[in-house]
């Protein structure tokens, strides 16, 4: 039997009755999340529920939690990012059901009858990678050293108009 997260869903099946998903998908199993970590990464724990509401919309609530190991954009040493997203979804096959939409749900319109709940949860945690991961500086592995030797160094400061005072002083 296949994993159900794999599956392409009917919105009609959704429709038709609850679907409950609760288990680990391996960052393997999502391409274009497994592209943009480390290896490292943890899998992906995904707790989720699909039914449809009173308005004939099906609705995804549920929970996506993993660690992601990402690549420090100042160090480039490997650092943790933990993600822990609750998601709530309303699954539109037409604009017009936005109107009926409830609340707290956000909108995502359907292109076809069929959706992957892997996609899902792909969508989801990409939406979550921060544009330039960063370590603390003080956590920042070479640049903390390079940060504390320039601390421990000091250099004299020249300044070209310290002696400025002085002539124009001697000069009246």
């Amino acid at each position: 039997m296949s994993a159900i997260w794999l599956e392409k869903l009917s919105l009609d099946r959704l429709a038709a009755g609850k679907v409950e998903i609760d288990t680990e998908i391996p960052v393997t199993a999502l391409p274009r999340l497994e592209s943009a970590v480390l290896p490292g990464t943890s899998d992906v724990a995904i707790k989720m529920t699909l039914q449809e509401s009173a308005k004939g919309i099906v609705l995804v609530d549920g929970r996506i939690r993993l660690e992601l190991k990402l690549a420090c954009q100042r160090c480039l040493d490997a650092m943790s990012v933990p993600v822990d997203n609750t998601v709530r979804l309303a699954l539109l096959q037409r604009e017009e059901q936005e109107a009926f939409l409830p609340a707290g749900y956000e909108s995502l319109l359907i292109v076809g009858n069929e959706v992957r709940v892997a996609d899902l949860v792909e969508d989801e945690i990409l939406l979550e990678l921060p544009i330039a991961p960063r370590h603390r500086v003080q956590d920042c592995g070479p640049l903390n050293e390079s940060v504390q030797s320039l601390k421990k160094t000091t250099t004299e400061t020249n300044s070209p108009f310290a002696g400025l005072a002085d002539i124009l002083r001697d000069s009246h």
